[in-house]
């Protein structure tokens, strides 16, 4: 098990190999947390397929991992329901399958303290790091500026800076807020607000408006009290994480995948993410338009009868 960069360090499973072989884990930035919770998922399904090397691999975000699962230079990659939607919806992901649904994700629109931006609507006129090419913030951020009233290609100037840069753009003034969609707390943005306190922009306002723009994926959810620093937490949006895979990842792994979520998914929650996130049995088959991979059907029916 190893954390690569964004290039592959090696070829995705074969599915000639019945015993051995390399499996991708396309996870997401640095400074995330998914990636956090993709190397806990590694090293124990490391455990579990002995004989087997799990990689996982920074990468861009939702849709970067889900072009490499699409390009077969993964096996594994963590998706947001909107925008496995958007691709299903455009015919993309024949090949994809689901595993489960499993972490919340949290839409987080940051601003420093100082700032005098209270809400969304008040970034009119503003820069904004909208997330990185190939990341679901890009996509679920433009969502959530045109339902504030604003047009993100003539009311603000958008960027599409990495995680780590547009924390660092955002520290130094170059920018007014970041959009970022993860767990709460992100370890990045937790460092950030030591060095220079941060707030987020109340979101649950606008989720009736994202829903009917967007689908049913979007909800209420609240960020909790404590949180980088927050008294009383913050309104945002939550969007479901769904663990997809190659259509022709072999059966048994799969089905050693929901075992491993099922059985120890304690095991599977960052320590700084305990209490903010869910990965509850009843729902991981909830995983919206993306059908489930056969072994994953199988391993639930298993498991629930």
């Amino acid at each position: 098990m190893s954390v690569a960069g964004t290039a592959l360090s090696g070829c995705a499973w074969r599915s000639e190999d019945s015993a051995a072989g390399l499996l991708v884990f396309a996870a997401g930035e640095s400074g995330g947390l998914y990636v956090e919770f993709a190397n806990l998922f590694a090293r124990e399904l490391h455990r579990d397929l002995a004989r087997a090397r799990v990689d996982v691999v920074t990468t861009q975000g939702s849709r970067d991992n889900l072009d490499r699962l699409v390009r077969r230079q993964a096996d594994l990659g963590l998706v947001l329901a909107d925008t496995a939607d958007a691709a299903h919806r455009a015919g993309r992901i024949g090949q994809v399958r689901a595993i489960a649904k499993v972490y919340e994700n949290y839409l987080q629109v940051v601003v420093l303290d100082s700032s005098p931006v209270t809400d969304v609507g008040g970034l009119r006129g503003r820069r904004v790091a909208l997330g990185a090419v190939g990341s679901g913030a890009a996509l679920t951020g433009d969502l959530v500026l045109r339902c504030a009233g604003l047009d993100p290609e003539r009311d603000v100037t958008v960027t599409h800076p990495a995680l780590v840069e547009s924390i660092r753009a955002l520290e130094a003034g170059e920018v007014d807020a970041l959009v970022w969609s993860g767990g709460v707390p992100t370890p990045a943005l937790a460092q950030l607000h030591l060095r220079r306190p941060i707030r987020l922009l109340p979101l649950g306002q606008l989720v009736d408006a994202m829903r009917s723009r967007g689908g049913p994926f979007y909800h209420a959810a609240a960020v909790p009290p404590g949180s980088y620093g927050l008294p009383r937490g913050a309104s945002t949006v939550g969007v479901p994480n769904l663990l997809l895979c190659r259509v022709d990842l072999p059966a048994a792994i799969v089905r050693r995948c929901v075992l491993l979520l099922v059985g120890r998914a304690a095991s599977l929650v960052p320590d700084q993410a305990r209490g903010a996130q869910y990965l509850e049995k009843p729902d991981m088959i909830h995983t919206g338009a993306i059908p489930l991979h056969p072994g994953a059907s199988a391993a639930y029916r298993e498991v629930h009868g």
